[in-house]
């Protein structure tokens, strides 16, 4: 049996069920067909198991051929790599750029954190390539984030636009792998001023704010021991020595796992 909804679209395919004897009674298990790969689904659907059967959902389809399996993210990188690329939004079923008027490092942090990368340092750029004659289209302009949004719809922006092939908006993401802690200055094993690495440059954390679930969670992530972790403020520094900062005001709950979570 297949049940069909418009726009997000539903089919539901009937499932056996292994059946022992036991005494005399039935006995029915339910197998996730999802999970052991037994489901008839597109591969772009999101399988959902239920009892005795599961759900293909498709959100942009015909039911056969499904192009977008779910919305939640709404947005991709193309043109690039896995963390950089330019930005492509999901509307009405069909990903279009975003352009770049007033498009800034703010932006791109939303953009990341949209995307699953880290926020934090993430870079912004401007005048995508395009590929000779190639139709761009847009849903945003004059983007303006804060930097705190969850998405970059949830940012002022224009659905109107008047750009050209040249105006694509783009983003440098970080990974994980990306970002290294260290102590440096440091008395003991288990003391000093804290720095990240971020694209491969060294700055310090600004005490602003510090607190001991900060020093916790900075420990944690530099395998040291946390628990009773406590905060350290005024590093030292050379006379005529110039302090960079990547972080200030940092606020942690002490679970995370990097200051940048």
């Amino acid at each position: 049996m297949k049940e069909f909804k418009c726009c997000k679209m539903t089919f539901n395919f009937t499932a056996f069920l292994t059946i022992w004897l036991l005494v005399g009674v039935k006995s029915y298990e339910n197998i996730d067909e999802c999970e052991l790969g037994l489901d008839n689904c597109d591969e772009n659907t999101n399988c959902t198991n239920t009892v005795g059967s599961y759900i293909c959902t498709c959100y942009c389809g015909d039911g056969r051929n499904c192009t977008v399996s779910d919305t939640s993210m709404g947005i991709r990188l193309v043109d690039g790599n896995e963390t950089s690329g330019l930005v492509e939004v999901l509307r009405n079923c069909e990903w279009r750029s975003i352009c770049d008027d007033y498009w800034t490092d703010e932006d791109a942090m939303v953009a990341c954190g949209k995307l699953g990368f880290l926020p934090y340092a993430a870079g912004s750029y401007r005048r995508g390539i395009f590929r000779d004659g190639e139709e761009v289209q847009y849903w945003l302009d004059d983007v303006q984030c804060t930097g705190n949004e969850v998405s970059l719809f949830d940012c002022p922006h224009k659905d109107t636009h008047n750009c050209g092939r040249r105006e694509r908006a783009g983003v440098h993401c970080l990974d994980t792998d990306d970002v290294a802690i260290q102590l440096v200055e440091n008395t003991t094993l288990y003391s000093g001023i804290i720095e990240l690495r971020i694209r491969g440059e060294w700055r310090s954390v600004c005490h602003d704010k510090w607190t001991d679930k900060d020093a916790q969670v900075a420990c944690r992530s530099m395998g040291l021991p946390f628990t009773y972790a406590k905060k350290g403020i005024n590093g030292k520094f050379e006379p005529g020595e110039e302090v960079t900062y990547w972080l200030s005001q940092v606020n942690c709950q002490g679970d995370e796992e990097s200051l940048l979570a």
